[in-house]
Formats: C-alpha cells, sequence, structure tokens
C-alpha cells in the first residue's frame, strides 16, 4: 500500500531517561480519527532512543518502533516503521519522524 506522507504533531517528554510521546492517529486521507498513539523508551547518555508504542481504534490497530538520537539543540529525527492491522489486512509503513522544539 503506497500512501502520500501525514503531517501530524508529535509530543515527546523527557524526564530523567525517560521518554514518553503521543501523537494523533490519522485516516490515509489526514482527517483525525480520535485515537491517539502513545508509547516510551529509555533514552541512552548519548542521547540515542528507542521509541515504541502503538495505537488502536474503530476497525484498526497497529505497534510502532521508531529509533534516532535527540539532539542538543532540541531538534531529532527518528524513523521507524508501523505494523498496521486494518480491516483484517496486515501491512507495515515505514515513517519518518522530526521533532523540534
Amino acid at each position: 500500500m503506497t500512501q502520500a506522507p501525514l503531517a501530524a504533531p508529535f509530543t515527546i517528554r523527557v524526564e530523567g531517561a525517560v521518554a514518553k510521546y503521543e501523537r494523533p492517529v490519522l485516516s490515509a486521507s489526514g482527517a483525525r480519527t480520535g485515537a491517539w498513539e502513545r508509547g516510551e523508551g529509555r533514552v541512552a547518555p548519548d542521547g540515542t532512543l528507542l521509541l515504541q508504542g502503538g495505537a488502536s481504534g474503530r476497525g484498526f490497530h497497529y505497534r510502532a518502533r521508531y529509533e534516532g538520537k535527540l539532539g542538543t539543540d532540541g531538534e531529532a529525527r527518528f524513523t521507524g516503521t508501523q505494523d498496521w492491522m486494518l480491516d483484517d489486512r496486515d501491512f507495515a509503513r515505514s515513517c519518518t519522524i522530526e521533532v523540534r522544539r
């Protein structure tokens, strides 16, 4: 399944070595579904971070995994995959997340 990139707000909060994130889940057309993806991960001393989370809603659920590094300048870039189950179809979606303070 090929799909255009979707832009959604992505909030990440770091307390100590624990990072938690959330973002609204969008439909293929870019509309908000009312569901939220949430997850967390541990921040390594060098800023490397693996986030794992997921979301579920009417007719879908998925697990997400993103890897990246928190920069000292407040910017970060994560790449990863969402493994979806949508209306009895399984598929994976590659994702890129850019975060700016």
